[in-house]
């Protein structure tokens, strides 16, 4: 409310942000991902608070070929996506291959590494500077914050960091499977991580709150475009975005928005379809 002051909590160093995203990978192997690995995930939007619930994209992602190197693993992805348009009903199906790379060891407690600059870098020891550019970079593009005529960006900061780990049974898509694609006791392990990021380019400020899950359970190769800001993060099975938009002619109203890409179904191999 106008005049009314806001409380976001005391500000956090982001050194505690990475070190957490961090853990939240901190034993993913990705050559164990088997060729015919598949994961399913959806892109929800809520509006208004939950008003209006649109269901925005359908998108599989498929393990099509796999191979070694010079020490290079190279996975091969097929990427087939359905876009729903809410203003038109109608729908739009997209398909693209790409290539993910990684470094592997010899050592067989070392996982792979990442080394292709394309869609992303990443690795367990990224450094701290790298993903708290990539936040930035992002929130530029989504238009939340402005670069001034000095091209400075405005102040921003981290605030109410939360981690925990539990388990949970896997979509029910997966738990339908006659032996819950072997998964023990049909539990996931799975590990949290959400914060706020704020910046300063109005009195104040505007907040964006990011939520992450991931599993070591799950094909590493989910995560690929499920993050809507790192790209990449190994086992990701639900990253959400809740955040003001502004709405009309003039953007001077703005609604709260809640962006989910939640996984809902996945296969460890052609054997488990």
């Amino acid at each position: 409310m106008d005049g009314e002051p806001v409380d976001y909590g005391p500000p956090q160093e982001w050194d505690a942000i990475n070190k957490s995203w961090v853990n939240l990978v901190r034993d993913s192997d990705p050559s164990q991902t088997k060729v015919g690995a598949i994961g399913r995930y959806f892109t929800t939007v809520e509006l208004g608070g939950g008003s209006v619930e649109l269901l925005v994209t359908n998108t599989v992602l498929e393990v099509t070929s796999s191979h070694v190197e010079s020490g290079i693993l190279t996975l091969n992805l097929l990427e087939n996506t359905t876009e729903y348009h809410a203003s038109s009903r109608t729908s739009e199906k997209m398909n693209r291959n790409f290539q993910l790379n990684f470094k592997v060891t010899t050592a067989p407690a070392a996982p792979a590494t990442l080394t292709s600059p394309s869609p992303s870098p990443f690795t367990t020891q990224l450094h701290a500077q790298t993903l708290e550019q990539s936040v930035r970079d992002f929130l530029i593009q989504d238009g939340q914050i402005k670069k001034t005529n000095s091209e400075s960006l405005p102040k921003i900061t981290y605030h109410n960091l939360r981690t925990w780990e539990d388990s949970a049974p896997p979509p029910p898509k997966v738990q339908e499977h006659a032996t819950c694609r072997g998964i023990p006791n049909c539990r996931l392990r799975l590990r949290h991580l959400i914060f706020n990021v704020v910046s300063w380019d109005e009195p104040k400020g505007n907040l964006i709150r990011i939520e992450l899950v991931t599993s070591p359970d799950v094909p590493q190769t989910l995560g690929f475009n499920v993050n809507p800001i790192w790209r990449y993060t190994p086992g990701l099975m639900k990253s959400c975005l809740t955040r003001l938009i502004p709405v009309g002619d003039d953007g001077g109203d703005r609604t709260l928005v809640h962006e989910c890409k939640t996984v809902v179904n996945f296969a460890y191999d052609k054997a488990t379809p």
